[in-house]
């Protein structure tokens, strides 16, 4: 809101009234001076004619009364003056205070001040600090009236013209931000907040401002939306932008009745390769392929890398979807060429399969559903091809509804079990918590992947029973555990997904169980996904103020795979923040990866918020996270994930629980 200048309700402080004494003294001076004058003439000659007869007596006294009257006004005259010249005196000196403490803080606040004319149009003043964004005094700026505009990016100019016509005419406040050039010709991001301020008619009387150097701010809030939509291999889209883009495209689609395609691009052998000459070969195998799908699809799709070894192409211009397969076929020929890897030639070939909006799929999920059945359809038929969707091509139908049926079963059977994956201080030395995994023993295929099962979990509603066996399981051990010795610093955490948060039970059932298990507060750690709190903010909220009530710790997992990341820590403020693998595995050979996790940690900390680094699996990434100060990490260096004899025994190695009095156990050396 604009200030507005006018009168202000001081008339109680005399240091109000000086200015205007000041302005109208001499006057008043005059003024006093006469009325005396006239007074002293008119009353003193008529007290002489009245009391005293004789003219000689008359003169004389007529003498002593005019000398009286220079001795008078002569006292007056210095008393009045030397209260004048104090009143000056006294406001020189509080200006001088005044402007002394603001130079001060001037010269040491690194945010730059500044007040503009309109009248001249130019700055009337500019604080020191200018000098570091600029890299030229202050006197530069003010005696060139258009250097500050010269200064802004060309890319920016209009906008901050355009921005500074509308404050004059609106006579509103405004912060843009915008690039100026240093004088050493780089560029620099500044944050410029202008409070215009106007008499009582809207115009404008002076404008004041505060522009602030935010470059290393906008680089970082730039590297956490490459980290997060961005491949840090490839440095092709993700699969989290591909997915907005690709609803995207399906709601205009849908709303001008166009069709695009969609291609599933998966690369044969790569996991030979990758086995048989390391993963370093694999990465810049990767690295190779995104480079020729680019030069093949640039300006005519969109590309992305979703992972591994598969990428998409999302075709949405008319002429090429109708054209496909003249982008499909030099995709097919230009990946099909040797590649250089270790000093030798190495092959692989392509499979990619073809889905057409809306014919194959009216929404983002079911046609990559789609594009994912074709290019499995495209392996079988021998590779190194593509193959248009068909929906007699789709063996999911009966193997998910078989697998549906088992996992019924296995729950009514209790097949699923817990393993545990230890977390220890960031040292290595003390084991100070365990994840609860869930694990899927089938009595005929062995062990299912949680991929599998986790999903189909959800979408049949069974993991809210799975998940409140989990979660008794774990305070069973907490209980169990602490009647061993276990200190009250251990927690033992349990992933919670989307759709338990969702069930109104969940909280009830919670303080249900640690009640029952009479588990203390802080031993018991609740892990969400930024993804599941995303879907209902307020509701999450709510959940987390009645989790804490109980005692139950609150984690967000998988941090940083979303850019929301940062504005979901401020508002949810969570007690652990757990470092997704993706951050931890490039920071030992990638300073900028470093830097950005360093940043994280920092930032956690910052909000009062334990960190947890996962997927630690090398000596150096663990003294990286020492030195940055993370306070806990996960991961294969130090354990993997064990079944509950595997755990306890670490647990009982480690000092962490008493063994068992009527268990002799041995412990390899």
């Amino acid at each position: 809101m604009a200030k507005r200048s006018g009168p202000l309700n001081r008339s109680n402080d005399i240091r109000y009234h000086w200015p205007l004494l000041l302005q109208r003294g001499p006057l008043l001076i005059v003024v006093l001076y006469v009325l005396f004058g006239t007074s002293w003439i008119l009353f003193s000659d008529l007290w002489l004619a009245t009391l005293v007869k004789d003219p000689e007596t008359a003169r004389n006294l007529q003498t002593w009364k005019g000398v009286l009257y220079i001795a008078l006004t002569g006292v007056l005259l210095y008393l009045a003056m030397r209260s004048l010249y104090a009143a000056i005196a006294g406001i020189s000196r509080e200006a001088v205070e005044r402007e002394a403490r603001f130079q001060e803080m001037a010269e040491h606040i690194p945010e730059v001040f500044w007040i503009w004319d309109p009248v001249h149009q130019r700055l009337s003043y500019v604080s020191p600090a200018v000098e570091s964004i600029w890299g030229l005094p202050a006197q530069h700026l003010l005696e060139d009236r258009h250097l500050w505009l010269r200064s802004v990016h060309p890319q920016d100019s209009e906008r901050v013209t355009s921005t500074l016509e509308h404050i004059i005419r609106s006579c509103q406040s405004i912060t843009q931000q915008y690039r100026v050039q240093h004088a050493d010709g780089t560029w620099l991001w500044l944050e410029d907040r202008a409070y215009p301020i106007c008499d009582e008619q809207g115009e404008l009387v002076r404008m004041v401002g505060v522009a602030e150097n935010i470059t290393e701010q906008h680089h970082q809030q730039e590297a956490l939306y490459e980290a997060a939509y961005y491949d840090r291999l490839t440095g092709l889209p993700n699969r989290y932008l591909f997915h907005e883009r690709l609803e995207q495209q399906c709601q205009d689609a849908t709303c001008n009745n166009l069709t695009f395609s969609l291609l599933f691009l998966d690369l044969d052998r790569f996991k030979y390769i990758n086995d048989s000459l390391g993963h370093s070969a694999g990465d810049e195998l990767l690295r190779q392929v995104a480079r020729r799908l680019q030069s093949v699809v640039e300006g005519r799709g969109f590309l992305a890398r979703l992972g591994g070894d598969e990428f998409a192409v999302l075709l949405s211009r008319r002429p090429d979807t109708e054209q496909r397969e003249t982008i499909l076929r030099p995709i097919i020929n230009d990946l099909s060429r040797p590649y250089r890897l270790q000093g030798e030639d190495s092959f692989l070939t392509l499979s990619v399969g073809v889905a057409l909006f809306p014919r194959d799929g009216g929404d983002a999920e079911s046609l990559t559903r789609s594009a994912d059945v074709a290019m499995y359809s495209a392996k079988r038929q021998g590779r190194n091809n593509w193959s248009y969707f068909d929906e007699s091509d789709n063996p999911a139908t009966t193997e998910r509804l078989r697998l549906e049926a088992d996992i019924h079963r296995a729950v009514e059977n209790q097949e699923f079990e817990l393993h545990y994956q230890p977390q220890f201080n960031v040292q290595g030395t003390r084991m100070d918590g365990a994840e609860c995994l869930l694990r899927w023993q089938h009595p005929e295929h062995g062990m299912i992947s949680p991929g599998e099962f986790i999903p189909l979990l959800e979408e049949t509603g069974l993991i809210v029973d799975v998940g409140v066996r989990v979660i008794e399981q774990a305070c069973r051990c907490i209980h169990d555990w602490r009647g061993r010795g276990l200190p009250d610093h251990f927690v033992l955490a349990v992933n919670v997904s989307a759709r338990q948060l969702q069930d109104e039970h969940l909280l009830t059932e919670t303080r249900r169980l640690m009640e029952a298990w009479n588990v203390p507060e802080g031993m018991l750690e609740l892990e969400l996904t930024e993804s599941s709190l995303m879907e209902e903010p307020a509701y999450s909220r709510r959940l987390f103020a009645g989790l804490r009530s109980i005692g139950a710790k609150i984690a967000i997992d998988d941090f940083g795979v979303r850019y929301s990341s940062l504005n979901y820590l401020r508002e949810f403020a969570p007690d652990i923040l757990k470092i997704d693998k993706s951050f931890v595995d490039p920071i030992a050979g990638n300073e900028r990866d470093r830097h950005l996790l360093e940043g994280i940690i920092q930032l956690s900390h910052t909000l009062g918020i334990g960190v947890i680094a996962e997927g630690v699996e090398t000596e150096a990434q663990r003294a990286i996270l020492e030195n940055a100060s993370c306070d806990w990490i996960q991961g294969f260096l130090l354990a993997r994930p064990m079944a509950l004899g595997g755990v306890e025994d670490l647990m009982e190695r480690l000092g962490a629980i008493r063994a068992e009095a009527d268990t002799v156990r041995t412990w390899p050396q």
